[in-house]
């Protein structure tokens, strides 16, 4: 099945636009016909984008879940690590590029936890 998502990401010299979801679909292959639609979508929503050159395609696979998991896991592997020795931080599929500031710091600071209880500085 295919969805669409729609991003438009200023940045100091180019703007990131997208995007589509495509359940099941592990092809890495830019298509012309995505491409199209996408930039389609983006000028509607930023007029100003009409007419932009694009600089260049990519086609990320991004593992979505229901909800994004940022959580430490405490392991049960006989080590005695005061506490959590795993952080994940996975599962934002398309949303990775506009959720990533948020979750890395919010990973880190889990991570900064866990390492203050080995008594890290």
């Amino acid at each position: 099945m295919l969805s669409f998502t729609q991003y438009v990401i200023p940045n100091i010299d180019f703007t990131v636009v997208g995007g589509t979801a495509q359940a099941g679909d592990f092809d890495a292959t830019p298509r012309e016909s995505d491409r199209a639609d996408i930039l389609a979508r983006a000028s509607r929503a930023v007029p100003s984008l009409q007419g932009a050159a694009p600089l260049g395609d990519w086609v990320g696979l991004r593992p979505v879940r229901p909800s994004v998991r940022v959580e430490a896991e405490a392991r049960d592997d006989g080590v005695d690590l005061a506490g959590p020795a795993v952080v994940h931080n996975y599962g934002h599929g398309g949303s990775g590029v506009t959720l990533h500031w948020g979750c890395a710091a919010a990973a880190a600071g889990l991570v900064e936890a866990a390492l203050a209880r080995r008594g890290f500085p």
